[in-house]
């Protein structure tokens, strides 16, 4: 703490008398260090004393603080209880007419104490924000033509009960103000500006078209664009006239590209993954372009381009302003039930820089009462080219189905690249070498027509707990528009997958399997959110190996029911699910943010795996009600978007549920799930 005021109110008033000893409880370690250090200046004025101690913390918004000052024997006992920064109850606007509480709330760093303000780090007072909300306050009314509001406040009272401080501002709109005479020299060809006379004078929508033209020279290689402005007020037509000169200046090139405000990566790295060269021509959209790509990376949490004058005419230095990402470690977890196994947790740990080379890692954990497995990988963008990637892979994995049990150990190398500028199409490929061992589960007495049926029908190639050792090779083309990977709003991707293996000793046979997924996202009317997800899988190989037999069930293809328990049975029972060679599913999801952490929404979900011997939609073996072949269900969820990773909390019912299917299931997952 700052003690200038209390030292400024009691050094003119200090007693010649020997100080008293001091005992603190409940005072901050360096503010005791303080007042020892200067209790020989401040004498033993008590009152004063406590009246500083009093403005010291109120100055930092601990408003709910109490300081006692007691002498004992000759020592002063000072007491501070309450010593926190008070919560913030209330924040009221007078005077205003034309916008909204809600709609100045975002505009301040002082807000309400609720939960999205907890989440952002907010709802406690701040008196050193005071200058920072008035300054929001004003902008919101500047981007309205209102460029003469008057704000003064907060006022801030106590409550009663000591729980909170509440705030009060002042507002005086004025009136609103519209832009007059527009006159404009200079400006690119063919290109508009996007505002006109008459519409109100909002600052920020007037500044983002004069950069919006300015980004228009940038995008044709004129860097060094810039613009002169002269704008007059007329008080009494209530209009502001605005002249606007643009100078496209030279044709540049860059000379060099300079990296600044990086502590976590290496600039060296940032180059190599950036697309523009040195003796390119300036873009000033590509480079804006790059910078989001690295954020989407997970690399930088965002950045700036900033074009400086080189050396020689007609060349110019780009400048990327970089911030470093807020973390370098996510973790995240979910949380599911599996019959015979029971809790399962599944821990995941990644990391988007490993090395400061952008080096990216990912570790997953399975953890249950019977199996702990792991899936670690590596991989590097930028590995040949600053659109492509390559990485390695280590696993350790068991499916467990009803009836198979298939354990995989193995590595997989990969490599994958975009196949235009924009980054739509990419195409990539994977190559695995993995030791395969399939078992068949044993049954009770009673069902020993089933088990022979089962060894005869899946294990007659492949010896039920004999190992296998695997080579595959799998490519993958996909066109994506999605505004995010992980939270995207907008926009659909489309991917095709075509995949071969082959299997050695004892049966040398290849397995071939092809698959396609859409996945559509929309914003609608209402702020609500739409996302949709179809896809499938087909094993085009008359026999293949008990470990690629489908099942469908679960939080990722159908939520309500459990994981890997809906598929083709044998004799009609629903205990007996086998798996077939083929899956279809869909999701649809709608969903309404209610502030920037919380999205409520609701679900459902279509899905079933199917055998050759009957086809797609087909399966007379079913135990359930299935609608077009389908197993139906249905709930609803809430997402949280946390600082990490943004969480699920969902809560399906199966619609065509049988005797063996829960009435309710809830699963904990991570992303947006479709």
């Amino acid at each position: 703490m700052n003690l200038s005021s209390l030292l400024l109110g009691l050094l003119l008033a200090a007693d010649p008398a020997p100080p008293k000893p001091l005992v603190f409880h409940g005072v901050e370690p360096g503010l005791q260090s303080q007042l020892r250090a200067h209790w020989r200046f401040l004498g033993n004025h008590v009152e004063s004393l406590e009246a500083a101690m009093k403005r010291v913390y109120f100055g930092t918004g601990k408003y709910l603080a109490k300081v006692e000052i007691e002498d004992i024997d000759g020592t002063l006992h000072i007491t501070v209880r309450n010593a926190r920064v008070a919560r913030i109850r209330r924040v009221s606007f007078v005077g205003n007419k034309v916008l909204s509480d809600a709609e100045l709330m975002p505009r301040l760093v002082n807000r309400e104490d609720a939960f999205s303000a907890r989440m952002a780090g907010l709802g406690r007072y701040l008196p050193q924000a005071r200058g920072e909300d008035r300054t929001g306050l004003r902008s919101a009314y500047h981007d309205q033509g209102y460029i003469f509001v008057e704000i003064t406040g907060p006022r801030v009272t106590v409550d009663p009960d000591l729980g909170g401080v509440r705030l009060e501002f002042t507002l005086k709109e004025g009136p609103r103000y519209q832009l007059g005479d527009l006159k404009l020299s200079g400006m690119p060809e063919g290109f508009r500006f996007p505002y006109e006379s008459g519409e109100p004078f909002a600052v920020s929508r007037i500044r983002g078209a004069v950069q919006a033209t300015l980004d228009r020279y940038r995008a044709q290689g004129y860097a060094l664009a810039k613009v002169n402005e002269a704008s007059q007020v007329h008080h009494e037509r209530r209009q502001v006239s605005l002249e606007l000169n643009f100078d496209k200046g030279p044709l540049c090139t860059i000379a060099d590209i300079r990296v600044e405000g990086l502590q976590r990566l290496d600039p060296d790295r940032v180059r190599q993954l950036l697309r523009v060269r040195p003796g390119q021509f300036y873009d000033h959209r590509l480079l804006k372009e790059e910078i989001g790509r690295l954020r989407g990376l997970g690399l930088i949490l965002d950045g700036a381009v900033e074009a400086q004058a080189g050396e020689k005419p007609g060349e110019v230095i780009a400048v990327l302003h970089l911030a470093d990402a807020m973390q370098r470690w996510f973790p995240a977890f979910s949380m599911t039930y599996l019959p015979g196994e029971g809790t399962v947790l599944l821990l995941q740990l990644s990391s988007p820089n490993l090395a400061q080379r952008a080096l990216r890692f990912y570790s997953s954990l399975w953890l249950s009462g019977q199996r702990q497995l792991f899936d670690l990988s590596l991989s590097q963008p930028g590995y040949f080219h600053p659109l492509d990637s390559a990485g390695i892979e280590i696993h350790n994995r068991d499916r467990q189905m009803a009836l198979i049990r298939t354990q995989t150990q193995g590595l997989s190398l990969s490599y994958g690249m975009s196949l235009d500028a924009r980054r739509r199409w990419r195409i990539s490929s994977r190559f695995l070498l993995d030791r395969v061992v399939s078992t068949a589960q044993s049954l009770p007495s009673g069902f020993e027509a089933a088990s022979d049926a089962l060894q005869a029908r899946f294990f007659k190639d492949y010896p039920s707990g004999q190992a296998n050792g695997r080579i595959k090779l799998s490519l993958n083309l996909s066109y994506d528009t999605r505004d995010s990977g992980l939270l995207a709003t907008r926009g659909t991707s489309v991917s095709l997958g075509l995949g071969y293996g082959y299997s050695a000793p004892p049966n040398w046979a290849g397995n071939l399997e092809t698959s396609a997924q859409w996945k559509g996202y929309l914003r609608l009317p209402g702020q609500l959110r739409f996302r949709s997800r179809i896809g499938a899988r087909w094993n085009l190989t008359d026999a293949p190996h008990p470990s690629d037999l489908m099942v469908v069930g679960g939080m990722t293809t159908l939520r309500g029911f459990l994981t890997n328990r809906i598929g083709p049975v044998l004799q009609d029972d629903p205990r007996l699910v086998v798996g077939g060679d083929r899956v279809a599913q869909g999701s649809v999801e709608l969903g309404r943010p209610l502030n920037s952490v919380l999205e409520p929404f609701i679900f459902a979900d279509a899905a079933n795996a199917f055998s050759r011997e009957n086809g797609w939609f087909h399966e007379p073996n079913t135990v359930r009600p299935l609608v077009g072949g389908m197993a139906l269900s249905t709930g609803f969820g809430i997402l949280v978007r946390l600082p990490v990773l943004p969480l699920r909390f969902e809560w399906g019912w199966p619609l065509t549920r049988g005797e063996t299917d829960p009435e309710w299931l809830f699963s904990l997952g991570v992303g947006t799930g479709v």
